[in-house]
């Protein structure tokens, strides 16, 4: 084996193992929306702005801004609760239960973030089937943060019914990075529209972890085993 396979493998490994022993720790988890009838939120979980008709929802949670908007509603079916979720290998019950948003494009916007480099999944689910017959909320993901605005994804499909699993449940995962304490802004565009002429998103809500960077133990390890290397070659 050459030097340079060596060598990436090593990265490779301790990089591997950096990562592994310092994991992205989860510092925030949000529902932003119940129906209408007053389901209690998913335990654990910080409840912004829920169980209102609202044309935007906003709150404070440690210290982070967060806020939707374009919304028409947020959320609760037309008898005013959803059908309840059974979370059949997981414990998100309250939370897949509500969570449709109508109207125009909604954005989710979170600001008061220290600089760093963040993953945020946001949930995606619907407990109901939709008048028209329809099965399908699929929609588009685009980013804006410190490094530009972009589609992050393409054609995700949100996850449907009264019984869903962790791997069927819709959920959309996306790395971004805040500098000089800029706004982050994460824009949903629903690709169908219903038999009532509105698009319609599921939001239920979200998970925001802190992804570590690198230590310096591990850069200085890279930077031995790459002396070691070359020392070698010679």
């Amino acid at each position: 084996m050459n030097t340079k396979k060596i060598l990436a493998l090593l990265i490779s490994g301790v990089f591997a193992t950096t990562m592994a022993s310092q994991g992205a720790a989860v510092i925030m988890q949000v529902q932003t929306t119940t129906d209408l009838a007053g389901t209690a939120a998913q335990a654990g979980w910080d409840l912004v702005d829920g169980d209102r008709a609202l044309s935007s929802i906003s709150g404070v949670v440690d210290g982070v801004t967060i806020t939707v908007t374009g919304v028409g509603r947020s959320a609760g079916g037309d008898g005013g609760s959803y059908t309840v979720v059974n979370h059949t290998d997981g414990d998100l019950d309250n939370l897949l239960q509500g969570g449709r948003l109508n109207g125009a494009d909604p954005d989710l916007t979170l600001a008061g973030l220290a600089d760093g480099i963040y993953s945020i999944t946001t949930y995606h689910h619907a407990s109901f089937d939709h008048p028209n017959g329809s099965n399908t909320f699929d929609f588009d993901v685009t980013l804006t943060d410190a490094n530009g605005t972009a589609l992050v994804h393409d054609d995700l499909r949100t996850s449907l019914g009264a019984t869903v699993t962790t791997a069927d449940l819709g959920m959309a995962v996306t790395t971004f990075t805040v500098s000089g304490g800029n706004d982050v802004t994460l824009s949903f565009s629903p690709d169908a529209e219903f038999g009532d002429g509105l698009n319609q998103l599921m939001l239920n809500g979200f998970e925001l972890s802190a992804v570590p960077e690198p230590s310096s133990t591990a850069l200085l390890g890279l930077g031995g085993l790459a002396l070691a290397l070359r020392r070698r070659r010679s």
